[in-house]
């Protein structure tokens, strides 16, 4: 999967179920690779012109991740602050 792809499937917001998502495109799922494929060209449009004004995809496999985003410790940092909201919104409840 491209960079490309992983932008293509961002574009699908709520139509792509998170559940197991990192799973599937670290593992080159098929039917995530022809999902992102039908929207391929938009994905290229849209990251380019978010590269005019400075705004830069970049892929968990770039050597710049890391030094970037240290605070992103792991591929499934969003479900552990997600764990961590549900808790605390659960001890408010």
């Amino acid at each position: 999967m491209t960079l490309d792809h992983a932008v293509a499937l961002s574009l699908f917001d709520d139509e792509l179920p998170k559940l197991g998502l990192t799973a599937r495109l670290m593992s080159d799922d098929p039917e995530l690779l022809e999902l992102a494929t039908s929207r391929l060209e938009e994905a290229r449009e849209v990251r380019g012109r978010a590269e005019q004004v400075g705004i830069h995809a970049l892929a968990w496999s770039d050597p710049s991740f890391p030094p970037a985003f240290p605070m992103f410790r792991n591929h499934n940092y969003w479900n552990q602050e997600y764990e961590e909201l549900v808790q605390i919104a659960e001890a408010l409840g």
